[in-house]
């Protein structure tokens, strides 16, 4: 963000002596008709070694120093590990609310039943296919999932177990990437142990939501 500004203050300094460059130049053209040409002439040239003595002045800004780049690089990389260790932890939040919702209702929602005699709320028979249109899948009778048989409901245990899972398999990720980026030493070890703290504090609780 910096730089970003930096940037954006040395391109607007820069437009704005060459606007003034040019104009001075403009009236500099014009003034060669006047009858104070002469002086018109010497007080415009001032001008515009003014101009380019600031143009000068503001050059170096161009590239940030060394040390302000080393920073800004330093804090990008930070940022890029932080926003990994937010991700886990945001994985983590969903495992235990779904973790405490299995726990209130554990069981999972009943299908509706139909009315035996009148029929009501009974879904309709899915006709077999005719000879006519042939069924174009595997055979019946082969036990595969997703051919005509209903779907198993998953209730809320499940669902809070495969988050759970989920927020493990994203907290074992990001600690390994941690440690990559402790062993390249790209990153101050009081940060790096700030983040590892974080993500040893999510695996806490998400064994508590287990």
């Amino acid at each position: 963000e910096a730089g970003d500004k930096n940037q954006q203050a040395f391109k607007g300094t820069m437009e704005a002596v060459r606007a003034a460059q040019t104009m001075i130049t403009t009236l500099q053209i014009e003034a060669k008709n006047k009858e104070n040409a002469i002086t018109l002439a010497h007080d415009y040239a001032k001008l515009q070694a003014r101009l380019r003595q600031a143009e000068a002045a503001v050059a170096h800004c161009a590239v940030l120093p060394p040390a302000v780049q080393a920073q800004l690089q330093l804090k990008a990389q930070i940022d890029e590990v932080d926003s990994k260790v937010k991700d886990a932890e945001a994985k983590v939040e969903i495992a235990e609310k779904m973790a405490m919702e299995a726990e209130k209702n554990p069981l999972p929602p009943e299908e509706p039943k139909g009315d035996t005699k009148t029929g009501a709320g009974v879904a309709a028979p899915k006709a077999f296919p005719s000879k006519a249109m042939p069924y174009k899948g595997k055979a019946f009778g082969k036990g595969e999932p997703g051919k005509g048989e209903p779907e198993p409901i998953v209730g809320p245990v499940e669902k809070a177990k495969g988050a759970v899972e989920v927020a493990n398999i994203e907290l074992k990720m990001v600690m390994r990437y941690l440690e990559a980026q402790a062993k390249a030493e790209k990153i101050p070890e009081e940060d790096m142990n700030i983040l590892k703290g974080r993500i040893e504090a999510a695996k806490t609780r998400v064994d508590g939501a287990s």
